[in-house]
């Protein structure tokens, strides 16, 4: 499968902006005082802060920047500061704060000297709030989860929840499986509400070089003025359409397609927008993983209530149909889930090295070993299910959504690393 997905990924992407060049040179002396400072990244940046390039004294005296940091007219890639006066002698220390193409907001230090030798960044070290820190990674995997139980649930009961597909006399037993479904919607929504609010303040925190608080007044800027925030926009728009039309009612055509766009929001806000075709494969992950997970979710949390409703004699025969059921989803979408996330991480990598040398790699190599045991758990549910031996079923299902949640948790910290670089390759 490795080689089939290194035959059709269509490069290296490179999500993150990389800085290549400062000017002037990181640690470097100069004779007199630079008409502009800079910085260049390997792609265009957007600037979404007043705090895009500061330069300032080691005292931590702000150096103004006449009519603030820009973008380059002729170089959307590169941040220019053009000192409001002729800097005196000292050393400086130059913070840079941009927003990459993949929407994730990535900064970064350096040191030069104006007739006077530096080695490092000398006097305050302060850095901007960090997007990749812990509580971006936990609102990020809060909000992965709420999704995951939306998409997964209402799934299961449009397509596995079939009343005709059952024996009649294991109707009170469906009925306690669908209640289970939407309970576990509705837990969804709020779970993912509740993540995607606070995930804003911190990318408004992060886009603006300020804290938690400071940044809500920043908050409608950051909504409307960037791809991660227009993409959060059509997040919380289908996140109420999904809420409006199923919060007491079965799952229709309109709140499905809403659930395209809902998963589709998060791909287009991380590591996937570098290209079309990680786009694609990203979103059908995160569709089939979805799927997955909602089965397995309502199966942990409401099967064995559902089968206290039915007659014993009739327990095996419920169990096995709606294993069966489940299992004709999940087993597509399982072969579809592997084959787009090899193809995911192909395209983000550059060596074998890769998945042991760098934060990125060993995150994904272990999300992969994670998923040995997965898929082993779903090889037991599906013969058990053949077999109408099932009865340890609600239990082992269980250990099967657990593991998946750690994989989720796993993926929230995925997105706000960067990609490997390249071998030998200069960035900073």
């Amino acid at each position: 499968m490795w080689c089939v997905a290194l035959l059709l990924a269509p490069g290296v992407v490179e999500a993150h902006a990389r800085l290549v060049e400062t000017s002037p040179s990181a640690n470097a002396t100069i004779a007199s005082s630079p008409r502009e400072i800079t910085v260049t990244f390997d792609e265009p940046v957007r600037i979404e802060s007043t705090h895009a390039l500061v330069v300032m004294r080691t005292d931590g005296t702000p150096v103004p920047c006449a009519g603030g940091p820009r973008r380059d007219s002729d170089n959307t890639a590169r941040v220019v500061c053009t000192p409001a006066s002729p800097l005196a002698r000292g050393a400086y220390n130059v913070f840079w704060l941009v927003t990459s193409k993949d929407t994730h907001v990535v900064h970064g230090a350096f040191a030069f000297g104006v007739g006077v030798a530096v080695r490092q960044i000398l006097g305050t070290t302060d850095y901007p709030y960090d997007p990749s820190g812990l509580l971006a990674n936990v609102f990020r995997w809060i909000s992965l989860l709420g999704a995951a139980l939306i998409v997964g649930t209402l799934t299961f009961e449009a397509f596995v929840l079939r009343a005709d597909a059952f024996p009649e006399e294991t109707g009170p037993a469906l009925a306690s499986l669908s209640r289970s479904c939407a309970s576990l919607c509705r837990a969804g929504l709020c779970i993912t509400a509740f993540g995607s609010i606070l995930a804003l303040d911190v990318q408004a925190a992060a886009a603006t070089g300020s804290d938690a608080l400071s940044a809500i007044p920043s908050l409608p800027t950051v909504i409307v003025g960037s791809t991660w925030g227009l993409a959060w926009l059509a997040r919380v728009c289908a996140l109420a359409g999904i809420g409006l039309l199923t919060w007491r009612g079965r799952p229709s055509p309109v709140s499905l397609g809403l659930c395209v766009l809902f998963i589709f929001s998060y791909s287009v806000s991380g590591h996937a927008v570098a290209s079309y075709a990680t786009l694609a494969a990203d979103w059908i992950h995160m569709t089939c993983a979805a799927l997955w997970f909602g089965g397995l979710a309502t199966f942990g949390v409401g099967l064995k209530r559902a089968l206290t409703t039915i007659e014993e004699n009739a327990r095996t025969a419920f169990t096995t149909t709606v294993i069966s059921r489940f299992s004709a989803v999940a087993l597509p979408a399982v072969a579809v889930l592997v084959a787009s996330g090899v193809y995911g991480s192909v395209a983000h990598f550059v060596s074998w090295k890769s998945l042991t040398e760098n934060p990125y790699g060993r995150i994904v190599l272990a999300k992969a070993l994670l998923l040995i045991p997965l898929l082993a758990l779903g090889y037991y549910h599906f013969r058990a299910g053949r077999r109408a031996t099932a009865r340890a079923f609600p239990v082992t299902v269980a250990c099967e959504a657990a593991l998946v949640i750690v994989i989720l948790a796993l993926s929230a910290i995925l997105t706000g690393l960067p990609p490997p670089l390249p071998p030998g390759s200069d960035h900073g």
